[in-house]
């Protein structure tokens, strides 16, 4: 988020916000990331973004943001469509 904000850089995800069509920084970007975090505006405040960036990264990595689940096998699937009533 942070870094795609300053502009893309190596390693942004497509997914996070970019700054505004006129270039400038998004802040309601920010202060939201953060308020997911745990942090209030002043806390966010207090950071360089370097520092926000570091607290961000941590999360995601707590929290699991880069494993992507094994897909059901096929057998797997159509039980569960059937269960589901579909």
């Amino acid at each position: 988020m942070v870094r795609t904000a300053r502009g893309k850089s190596d390693g942004a995800v497509d997914q996070e916000r970019d700054a505004d069509s006129t270039g400038r920084f998004d802040f309601g970007a920010l202060y939201g990331t953060g308020a997911v975090l745990g942090f209030t505006p002043r806390d966010i405040d207090g950071m360089t973004l370097a520092e926000f960036d570091a607290c961000v990264e941590g999360w995601k990595r707590a929290n699991g943001a880069d494993e992507k689940p094994e897909p059901p096998s096929e057998a797997t699937f159509e039980k569960m469509l059937a269960e589901a009533g579909g």
